[in-house]
């Protein structure tokens, strides 16, 4: 037996193994001990920081007297187990015993707030240090709110699952530690999920924006071409064109447009630019003459690249060519956006309009698959918008799906809007089965509404993943081609790692 001596002289016993807070918690009821939530929260709080710091000592005694009871075992010998070690979590919690309230919980409130403050107080404490370590620490530091809004958020989901735990099965650990484990992990897992996956960048507006301020200053500039560059020009978009004798016939609009850029009189270099607009235009986008007219543009787009000071008549042609560059690149940036929007827009539109069976997801894919297969057509070159490689990338996931997208579009047709079949087996049979079902029959004459619930979810699944895709793109394209990854979610990643190394340890037997 147990014998606890009370300061008024008073004798208590329990049973050999009872636990401290057992004992506390008698104590308690039986002499009236007062305690608050307050002071529940802080006692636990101390707890889990004394567990914490004592963890690496309490590890290595764990590991000696394994070893111990192995060679106890084999050879027959009585080494002895280590008990309280210094430094471990024992010794540091009586260290800690002023913070730590001696009234054990009286209420289911008191409960959850001690054990929630034991996750706390040891995540203080195990966040810090695990940011030491490679896989988890230039995460973290990125982002530091992130990492620790996420621990703070694990740690609270841990110990509120745990207390759950032992809420039904008061004396079960391994019920404790399970799911204080999946409950703190699963709700860090939810919280980097809900961060964003990559650094916000510029909007639709912003690009617009950009692209005005760079086109005005490019119409501003002074610089004007001299003779001798004129020439140049006109010679270089000359050299471009086919030498063979039935080219000029072949193709008229290219050699009469060559032809007139002989006529050119000291051109600024946003005429330059013009001019090059406009050899996309007439002859670039012209099916029959393709070919010859991207190779106009080439040769324009080269002759910008390489004008120097000597070219032009005042000003600095380096920074006219720096802010037409970046014009046409941002408008470009604009054009490529507005494409994609529009067809996703028209997608929606489409299905909206359909009536019965109508697919958003489909619609939206085959209307993507237009650009995506128009980029990639050599037979249509002038007609390309100049999609990067990652952004062709992410448009080829839009049209083939990921994963989890085809699965939700697979389970979507079972939704009753999917079309007449689902409409009849699944909507007006399940509305059937389920009067059935409430008329008396047996319950599993509602199982096409079932069906055709689970549908619904598999078809809204579906349509939300490839509207994040769709944005994914657009935010891309503004962005300039790329995206960054987020900080956010990869410092909440971290969290979610640390998490579960703290919940292992925390659980560790004492």
């Amino acid at each position: 037996m147990i014998t606890v001596n009370l300061p008024d002289g008073t004798k208590v016993q329990f049973p050999d193994g009872t636990s401290r807070e057992t004992m506390k918690a008698a104590l308690a009821k039986r002499f009236g001990a007062k305690t608050s939530l307050p002071e529940q929260v802080g006692s636990g709080t101390s707890e889990g920081i004394a567990r914490a710091l004592g963890a690496p000592v309490d590890l290595m005694t764990g590991a000696l007297n394994l070893g111990s009871r192995g060679i106890n075992a084999v050879a027959g010998t009585q080494f002895p187990q280590i008990q309280n070690p210094v430094g471990g979590s024992s010794t540091l919690q009586k260290l800690m015993e002023p913070f730590i309230s001696d009234a054990a919980p009286q209420t289911t409130a008191q409960r959850y707030g001690r054990r929630i403050g034991q996750e706390v107080g040891f995540g203080t404490v195990a966040a810090p240090v695990a940011m030491l370590a490679p896989a988890i620490g230039p995460a973290a530091r990125a982002n530091l709110p992130a990492y620790a809004g996420t621990s703070l958020a694990s740690d609270v989901a841990a110990g509120t699952a745990g207390q759950t735990a032992r809420e039904v099965v008061p004396d079960s650990d391994m019920a404790d530690f399970w799911t204080s484990l999946l409950a703190g992990g699963g709700a860090g897992a939810l919280a980097s999920r809900a961060m964003p996956a990559y650094q916000p960048g510029m909007t639709r507006a912003d690009v617009g924006m950009q692209a005005d301020a760079k086109w005005s200053a490019v119409k501003a500039a002074p610089e004007r071409l001299t003779d001798a560059a004129t020439a140049r020009l006109a010679g270089d978009v000359q050299a471009s064109l086919p030498t063979s004798q039935l080219a000029p016939s072949a193709y008229p609009t290219a050699f009469r447009m060559a032809g007139e850029t002989q006529a050119l009189k000291n051109p600024s270099v946003y005429d330059v630019a013009e001019l090059r607009r406009l050899f996309g235009d007439a002859v670039a986008s012209n099916p029959q003459e393709s070919r010859v007219g991207v190779g106009m543009k080439k040769a324009t787009e080269d002759y910008l690249n390489r004008l120097t000071q000597g070219d032009v008549m005042g000003g600095d042609p380096t920074s006219a060519v720096n802010n037409l560059r970046a014009a046409n690149e941002l408008s470009a940036r604009g054009h490529r956006y507005d494409a994609v929007d529009n067809k996703a827009m028209r997608a929606e539109t489409r299905a909206a309009t359909t009536g019965t069976g109508g697919n958003e997801v489909n619609a939206t894919r085959q209307n993507v698959r237009t650009l995506y297969d128009r980029e990639r057509d050599p037979t249509l070159r002038g007609q390309r918008k100049g999609f990067t490689p990652d952004e062709m990338a992410q448009m080829e996931r839009i049209v083939m799906g990921t994963g989890p997208q085809n699965a939700a579009r697979l389970i979507g047709r079972m939704a009753p809007t999917s079309g007449a079949l689902p409409l009849m087996a699944t909507g007006w049979g399940g509305a059937a089965g389920v009067g059935l079902a409430a008329a008396g029959g047996s319950p599993l004459a509602a199982i096409p509404a079932l069906a055709g619930g689970i549908g619904f979810l598999g078809k809204a699944a579906a349509e939300s993943m490839t509207k994040k895709e769709i944005q994914k793109l657009l935010d891309m394209i503004a962005s300039g081609g790329n995206l960054k990854p987020g900080t956010a979610r990869k410092a909440s990643e971290a969290a979610v790692m640390q998490q579960l190394l703290s919940s292992a340890l925390s659980g560790m037997p004492q």
